[in-house]
């Protein structure tokens, strides 16, 4: 798993994200939905715009 500087925590999905995906073999226009649980909506928004 990777890792942030604690001021960029909410980043810490992305990483995670990218690292499955090429651990799979595979890259974002391969996958038709990802589920994101976050009670936050800021963090989710960080989270799809880092994916993008």
């Amino acid at each position: 798993m990777g890792c942030v500087e604690p001021a960029y925590f909410w980043e810490t999905p992305i990483l995670g994200v990218n690292l499955a995906l090429k651990k799979a073999g595979l890259n974002l226009n391969q996958v038709d939905l990802i589920e994101y649980n976050e009670a936050f909506a800021s963090q989710t928004i960080i989270v799809e715009r880092g994916l993008k």
